[in-house]
C-alpha cells in the first residue's frame, strides 16, 4: 500500500508525471509499446487484439479494435475494469518490465484521465479511494512477479570486493529505460 506523505514532514512536492516522463496516460501507453518491443514494432491493433483476448477470459466486455488506438490518442477514456487488464497485456502477452515509477504513473494518469470525464458525465460512479490503491497493489504484484525479475545473490556483502568501477546497467533494465525517459 502506498501511503501519501504529509506536507509537515515533507515539504518537497513534485508531479509524478514530470518525474516519469509522461505527461498523460495515453502517451505512457505510447511510449510503453513503442518502446518495449524486441524485434519488430508491436502495433495498436496488436494492442487491442491481445487485449480483447484477455477481457473475453476475465469475462469483461471487449473494446472495439480502434478504442486501444483511441485511448493512446487521448481521444476515449479508460474504464476502471479493463487498467488491470491493459496492464496484464503489456506485462504477461508482451513481456514489458515496468519500474517501480512506471507502475505508479500508469495509476496516477489513468486516475487523472478518467477523472476528466467524470467532470464532463457527473453521473458516471466514482471510484474510491481504496480501488485505487488495490489497484496499485495489484499491478506492483503482477510486474514483480513477472520472469526474470529476481536476482540471486551468491555473495554476501561482508564477503564482496569492494568494486571501483561503476556499475553497469544492462540495456533491458527498466531503471535504465527510465534514466533514458527523463
Amino acid at each position: 500500500m502506498v501511503s501519501k506523505p504529509s506536507p509537515e514532514k515533507n515539504p518537497l512536492e513534485f508531479h509524478l508525471a514530470e518525474v516519469s516522463g509522461y505527461s498523460t496516460w495515453g502517451g505512457l501507453l505510447r511510449s510503453i509499446r513503442n518502446n518495449n518491443n524486441v524485434g519488430s514494432q508491436m502495433s495498436q491493433l496488436d494492442v487491442a487484439d491481445a487485449l480483447n483476448k484477455r477481457l473475453e477470459a476475465a469475462g469483461l466486455s471487449q473494446l472495439p479494435r480502434r478504442a486501444y488506438g483511441d485511448l493512446e490518442r487521448g481521444h476515449g477514456y479508460p474504464r476502471f475494469s479493463d487498467l488491470e487488464q491493459i496492464f496484464c497485456t503489456f506485462v504477461l502477452t508482451f513481456k514489458v518490465v515496468f519500474s517501480d515509477l512506471e507502475v505508479m504513473a500508469y495509476v496516477h494518469l489513468a486516475r487523472a484521465r478518467m477523472g476528466e470525464k467524470r467532470k464532463q458525465t457527473r453521473h458516471i460512479k466514482q471510484v474510491s479511494d481504496a480501488d485505487w490503491e488495490t489497484l496499485l497493489d495489484t499491478l506492483f504484484a503482477i510486474s514483480r512477479s513477472k520472469p526474470g525479475r529476481i536476482h540471486l545473490v551468491t555473495e554476501t556483502l561482508s564477503n564482496a570486493a569492494p568494486s571501483s568501477q561503476q556499475e553497469v546497467l544492462p540495456d533491458d533494465d527498466p531503471q535504465l529505460r527510465l534514466l533514458r525517459a527523463i
